[in-house]
């Protein structure tokens, strides 16, 4: 699995530093394409794999990613992916979506044990976000059916999935994203009978089963490793049971779909302090003209609530990035941007504490802002948050906006007596004497951006549009 954003660099070739425990090759980037070079041993199988009807039917269908054979010759058998940017992380994605790629993982495992392949993998690590879509990226991880197991990833699968579905269940969403952050861990039973209150526990009386269940046969393992080993089940009698038990996770899963809920900024468009519904929608078209005019391939939406704008802009052909702290309202926007087939990404990343790089030696999983960015920014209603809730200075915001922005960025300047301001004013009591646009102005000019137009959007809100030199 590449976790790496590519290089693209001409006739450059690296491994992707998080693909060193792959056990069937190794991805590589090249030119900014990815490739994964496949062990001789594993090569037959891979081959006749992707030229297989069935694989093209997985492709087809949006299962897996498209992939296809580079090259086949002395040096080795190599296959092509379809390069899929940005890469992000499941600690990083809402519950809705988060809900979407653990029951890709789960139907990836099923179509491979009904055609007579196993996956080795159980995790959803291996899926990345593809116009909107979860698509599963890693086909090294296929291989030949086992022959004396279920599935041999099903423990990893409760680790990465299930358990932290019933840990967002359960209302613990903190916690379940700080052990998916970590990829080596995840979330063991141990945990989950500890984490998870009584109460919901005995609500869910298959989980606790399962639990109860899944440790008795641990200790009758350990217990059997002692003794003669049994003989193994027949293939045909074992795929019977097989089919049992996906049937079995996929009702287990269903239970834990997540349900629309609401959170206080969930409405935030309907009880905005101090805009009125005629303003609201001047703001809108104010943007709408900007997107018009300037027709991004990307944006970066920062602070998106529910995804107004983060829509229109996608609506009108942009592959969008909208980033928020609230999980709920991420939630409610990648439903409609599912329902609309927009090329929307909605993730779920505190602004001001952003991923850094993580994994072996820090290097495995590159940090957010090496990974996210747009030629057009949006940074709308969010700056008196981080100049007054969060107590950032103007010079940090124009450093995150240029960092983040390739071309244009649309930043709303909201006074000190604006309603909203004044609410998170009497909230910090603080005094704010750099709060001023000319320095924002001056902040960005100094970064190489300057101010192009400048939109009124109330008596108290102004569209700032700024352009890269």
């Amino acid at each position: 699995m590449a976790h790496t954003p590519p290089d693209t660099e001409a006739n450059f070739t690296r491994p992707d530093p998080a693909s060193f425990r792959d056990p069937s090759g190794t991805l590589c980037w090249h030119s900014g394409r990815i490739e994964r070079h496949i062990q001789p041993a594993v090569a037959p199988f891979f081959r006749e794999l992707t030229q297989s009807a069935t694989f093209n039917q997985w492709v087809t269908s949006g299962l897996i990613v498209p992939t296809w054979i580079e090259r086949d010759d002395d040096t080795g058998l190599v296959l092509g992916h379809e390069t899929i940017t940005p890469i992000t992380y499941p600690h990083e994605w809402p519950t809705a979506l988060f809900y979407d790629a653990a029951s890709l993982v789960l139907q990836v495992a099923e179509v491979s044990a009904h055609e007579g392949f196993g996956l080795a993998d159980g995790h959803p690590w291996n899926v990345l976000i593809h116009r909107g879509r979860p698509v599963f990226i890693d086909v090294g991880s296929l291989g030949p059916e086992p022959s004396d197991l279920l599935w041999p990833a099903h423990q990893q699968y409760l680790a990465f999935c299930l358990y932290p579905l019933h840990l967002y269940r359960a209302n613990l969403p903190e916690l379940a994203a700080a052990q998916l952050a970590d990829l080596s861990l995840g979330i063991s039973d141990e945990l989950a009978l500890r984490a998870l209150p009584l109460g919901y526990k005995l609500t869910n009386p298959m989980l606790w089963g399962s639990l109860l269940l899944r440790r008795l046969l641990a200790l009758r393992l350990r217990s059997s490793q002692k003794k003669q080993p049994t003989p193994r089940p027949h293939p045909a009698n074992l795929r019977q049971i097989r089919r049992l038990f996906f049937s079995r996770l996929h009702r287990e899963l269903q239970r834990l779909k997540p349900q629309p809920v609401a959170s206080s900024w969930s409405h935030y468009y309907q009880t905005c302090p101090g805009m009125s519904e005629e303003e609201q929608q001047t703001k809108l078209r104010a943007v709408e003209r900007f997107l018009d005019a300037w027709q991004p391939p990307t944006v970066l939406d920062l602070g998106c609530n529910t995804g107004a704008y983060a829509c229109l802009a996608a609506r009108k052909g942009a592959a969008v990035i909208a980033v928020d702290q609230d999980e709920v309202a991420l939630s409610q926007l990648y439903r409609q941007a599912r329902q609309e087939n927009l090329n929307l990404l909605p993730l779920h990343i505190n602004l001001c504490n952003p991923s850094a790089g993580s994994g072996w030696n820090g290097a495995e999983r590159a940090g957010t802002w090496k990974r996210l960015s747009g030629d057009t920014t949006l940074m709308l209603a969010l700056l008196h948050h981080l100049l007054i809730t969060h107590q950032v200075t103007i010079e940090h915001v124009a450093e995150l906006a240029t960092r983040v922005t390739k071309k244009r960025v649309l930043i709303e300047w909201v006074d000190l007596n604006d309603p909203m301001a004044q609410v998170l004013c009497a909230t910090s009591r603080r005094q704010f004497p750099d709060y001023e646009p000319s320095l924002l102005v001056q902040s960005l000019n100094l970064r190489g951006f300057h101010l192009t137009d400048e939109v009124p959007v109330t008596s108290t809100r102004r569209i700032l549009s700024f352009e890269r030199a």
